[in-house]
């Protein structure tokens, strides 16, 4: 990266002072915060830098991937900066865009625009989330179900004193997969034992975020905490085949037409010790489902 700057209030922006050479120009679309949240680079991308593509968009549709040096940005393609190669006579509605006026001079170029929309929705399906402690380390861990224009991931954890700690500050890249993926990651402040809430985040590729999840946690010193997880589960003629992994049993599954804080659980075992599926009645074939080990711990 050569250099950054930041658009004005209209969106204007302006690089002054480079040397003659070929440019490439990178949206930095996750850094962005909330100016492009929610948006995604509008459909086309011109390849047209004279002043008849003036006001184009130039913005390649396809994001760049996780090891570029802006993951997730939108680039131009390839600009050449050099006296009298640039198009002059840009028409601009603000002023003040750089040292030469608004329409700049021989040796700018000033048509090199992004264009960007009010994306559909985009879709991770978790599975779950949950920590454990091994060997005196905290981890975080989860899965999803599918990971539908999902770029990346942020940990944060309620913090002892009060508000949240960021548990992750590099992000953990998405897999990308369809069918999902598993991963962790370690939190490295966590002072054990100690109880507390792990949310997850999603980066999607237009700029967007959102939580994907949240889990509260009672973590021992010097124990290893399994997380029962829902593996996988399918509708059968007299209900639904729910599956489970991990954690200690015995296990009690619960079931629950809705979800969020004002859901109501009701145990569906009979849960005996070994037992890792069950086939619920379910009204309507749908519902939310959980399992708790012997500790209890969803």
């Amino acid at each position: 990266m050569l250099a950054t700057t930041n658009t004005d209030a209209s969106g204007y922006y302006r690089f002054d002072g480079l040397l003659p050479g070929t440019y490439v120009v990178v949206v930095d679309v996750l850094g962005s915060g909330s100016a492009l949240d929610g948006m995604a680079s509008s459909t086309g991308s011109s390849t047209n830098l004279t002043l008849a593509g003036d006001l184009w968009d130039h913005g390649k549709d396809a994001v760049l991937g996780h090891f570029s040096v802006l993951p997730g940005g939108v680039a131009s393609g390839p600009v050449t900066v050099g006296h009298n190669l640039q198009p002059t006579g840009e028409s601009v509605n603000d002023v003040g865009q750089g040292a030469h006026g608004p329409a700049g001079d021989a040796s700018d170029n000033l048509v090199v625009d992004f264009g960007f929309y009010a994306s559909g929705p985009t879709a991770a399906v978790m599975a779950w989330l949950g920590a454990y402690v091994d060997q005196g380390q905290v981890w975080v861990t989860w899965n999803t179900l599918s990971e539908l224009d999902l770029i990346a991931f942020e940990v944060w954890r309620s913090a002892q004193t009060g508000g949240e700690e960021l548990v992750t500050p590099d992000l953990v890249w998405a897999d990308g997969q369809a069918i999902g993926h598993t991963y962790r990651a370690p939190d490295l402040t966590a002072v054990l034992p100690g109880q507390y809430t792990y949310r997850l985040v999603g980066w999607y590729n237009d700029g967007s975020s959102e939580e994907l999840a949240k889990v509260k946690v009672s973590l021992a010193k010097g124990a290893r905490v399994d997380v029962v997880r829902i593996s996988g589960s399918e509708m059968q003629v007299e209900g639904m085949r729910v599956q489970w992994q991990g954690g200690q049993p015995p296990y009690t599954l619960e079931y629950s037409p809705q979800t969020g804080p004002d859901a109501s659980w009701t145990p569906v075992g009979p849960a005996q010790p070994g037992e890792t599926e069950a086939v619920v009645p379910t009204a309507g074939g749908s519902g939310f489902f959980r399992v708790k080990g012997s500790a209890g711990q969803p």
